[in-house]
């Protein structure tokens, strides 16, 4: 049997006992989360993993509150499979939410615990919005291109334009992390603005070709 269906298992004989022997809204969100968390890992399942994580966010809040720990482990959660997806907005907004709630935790509770997962919220957002600068200035790089007015080309970029990042080094795909994932995608981008780039300056060379053999023909 697969942890999916040890998860999914749990989760239905919770829903059926909800309200006795101790099973409550916390017991069925910490089987949202699992499943969603494992669900966030997998190729292509983002999106059902959001609507489980989702759903332990609510149970979360309506049993313990906006603010408590486990409230944070949701939105922890959710901002992973948001950058799975390449929401990266959403998902700093939901990582932003978890380091309110691990700061006040930190701040009331002297624990090395808090304190570790506060800096590894910290560390995930930061990563974040460096992913979004890059997307940002790809995208900006990108509309130049388009426009015709290549970013890259000597004279024609404004003092104030951004200049390319340097790609990173590829991790090893045995022990990528979730940063070299949302830079691949990054990286993804940067080619994709070349290829487009290439392919703006490569058409006023076949243009002067083909004016260049209709001459001739015409000579003849």
């Amino acid at each position: 049997m697969s942890a999916r269906q040890v998860f999914l298992r749990s989760l239905r004989v919770r829903e059926e006992h909800k309200g006795k022997a101790g099973i409550d809204g916390t017991a069925l969100a910490q089987s949202y989360v699992s499943l969603g968390n494992l669900l966030a890992e997998q190729p292509g399942r983002a999106e059902e993993a959001l609507s489980y994580l989702r759903d332990a966010l609510r149970c979360y809040r309506e049993a313990l509150g906006w603010e408590h720990p486990k409230v944070a482990w949701a939105h922890e959660g959710i901002a992973k499979a948001l950058t799975k997806q390449g929401q990266l907005g959403a998902a700093q907004d939901h990582m932003d939410q978890a380091i309110h709630i691990r700061q006040k935790q930190a701040a009331t509770t002297k624990s090395s615990g808090f304190e570790r997962e506060l800096a590894k919220d910290q560390k995930e957002r930061d990563e974040l919005k460096e992913c979004i600068e890059r997307r940002d200035k790809l995208k900006w790089a990108a509309g130049m291109a388009v426009a015709g007015k290549c970013a890259y080309a000597p004279g024609a970029r404004p003092a104030s334009a951004p200049t390319e990042p340097k790609p990173a080094p590829a991790p090893a795909v045995a022990a990528e992390t979730a940063a070299g994932q949302r830079w691949r995608m990054v990286r993804g981008s940067v080619q994709l603005a070349r290829g487009m780039m290439a392919a703006r300056s490569a058409a006023p060379r076949l243009e002067l070709r083909g004016s260049r053999g209709a001459a001739r023909d015409s000579k003849i």
